[in-house]
């Protein structure tokens, strides 16, 4: 995750922590300067501070008259407005960022790969062919370079399984540049199936 994303989820959190700071000050206000008033506010609430929220969310303070409680209060409001635009930029911040691994050029991928149990694998230009399927694929990383197709596509001693409906698997290449070989799982027991790139021609 970006450093950057975590500065607006930090100026909410210390806005957080400074809102009841201030709601602090409003109810020691109120407890000095107007006791009447806090009973009221008190007798209000069921939780603790919550009168003395609502209390500074309204505008009964105004009435009062008092300089210092007026300032206490703005400041929890203004608190307050930075606090919510904050978690809003952080909240677009998460879901605009590109979680998706990083994608390397299609052709890292291109060649014919070849293993002695299963036949061969030809993969160009975007395009996995096995016998006579052919699929599209994207490559990306995450430690190692890979490829992963649009279906699952495992091997196994009796051939390749082809199945649109289970979820598909990375097969892991080896450089991510000029592969010269690839890997291919079966998916069943997890076994792994080395292809060696064939010639160029």
């Amino acid at each position: 995750m970006p450093n950057l994303i975590l500065l607006p989820f930090s100026v909410f959190f210390v806005c957080c922590i400074l809102q009841f700071w201030y709601l602090k000050k409003v109810r020691d206000t109120l407890i000095d300067h107007h006791p009447e008033t806090f009973l009221q506010v008190e007798k209000s609430s069921i939780f603790p501070m919550q009168g003395i929220w609502r209390f500074a969310r309204g505008r009964q303070y105004k009435k009062l008259g008092d300089a210092d409680l007026n300032r206490h209060v703005r400041n929890f409001k203004r608190l307050m407005i930075v606090a919510i635009v904050a978690w809003v930029s952080f909240a677009v911040s998460i879901f605009s960022i590109n979680l998706e691994p990083p994608r390397l050029r299609l052709s890292v991928a291109n060649g014919s790969y070849s293993n002695s149990c299963c036949g061969i694998i030809n993969i160009r230009d975007g395009y996995v062919s096995i016998s006579s399927q052919k699929f599209s694929y994207v490559v990306e990383r995450d430690k190692r370079p890979y490829i992963i197709t649009k279906f699952y596509v495992g091997d196994s001693p009796k051939g390749f399984t082809v199945n649109s409906v289970k979820f598909p698997l990375k097969m892991y290449l080896d450089d991510d540049t000029h592969s010269t070989n690839i890997e291919v799982m079966d998916g069943d027991d997890g076994s792994v199936f080395l292809f060696r790139r064939l010639s160029d021609k």
